[in-house]
């Protein structure tokens, strides 16, 4: 007889659907609130979870911030392939749900760098505005559609770090608009005049 799991985990199958909303209550949060007044409890109700299903995924608010800001959201993920650097990029200020929330992140998290090395090594490792830029970067120097810039890392961290700059020195939020100003006057000219000549 057996009523064993064969060696699989025990305890119920993680929820995806959950985990997404679990993630997303905590950028909204940390957003709204900053990262000292962030607690596990907030982030529990927001998500519509109990408390002990958010501590059964991560034993501590810094780890799940750190998770958080390291592992993109599933709808981030999937990064749309139109067929072209510039087609991506579009795409992706179309189907963000707020292209200003990456800015609002680093700026809420900023005062408490110094004080969490986890924290620090997670912006390290690439924001998700970034990673994402990256990403759409990659995917053009594989298409053959462009040379691989010296500078792919400098060229997809110029839009959150400008987002960011906009917010804290200007107060204005990083909107869909200002992010195709980006691309257009400078993304997009600088990998272009990176691509390989023509024949």
């Amino acid at each position: 007889m057996s009523g064993g799991t064969h060696g699989g985990p025990r305890g119920r199958r993680r929820d995806s659907t959950l985990d997404v909303a679990l993630r997303r209550a905590t950028l909204d949060l940390l957003t709204e609130v900053g990262y000292d007044r962030l607690t596990m409890e907030a982030v529990a109700a927001r998500a519509g979870a109990a408390k002990t299903t958010l501590y059964r995924r991560w034993g501590s608010k810094a780890e799940l911030v750190v998770d958080v800001v390291v592992d993109p959201l599933a709808e981030e993920a999937a990064i749309p392939d139109t067929g072209t650097v510039r087609g991506d990029f579009e795409a992706i200020i179309a189907v963000w749900r707020n292209p200003g929330q990456q800015a609002r992140l680093l700026a809420a998290l900023i005062p408490v760098l110094p004080q969490f090395p986890e924290l620090r090594a997670a912006f390290r490792g690439g924001a998700r505005g970034s990673r994402v830029m990256r990403a759409v970067i990659d995917r053009g120097v594989a298409r053959g559609e462009i040379a691989a810039p010296t500078n792919a890392e400098l060229l997809a961290a110029l839009y959150p770090a400008l987002s960011l700059y906009r917010l804290v020195l200007f107060g204005q939020d990083p909107d869909a608009a200002f992010a195709r100003s980006i691309l257009d006057d400078l993304v997009m000219p600088l990998l272009l005049a990176s691509a390989a000549p023509g024949p």
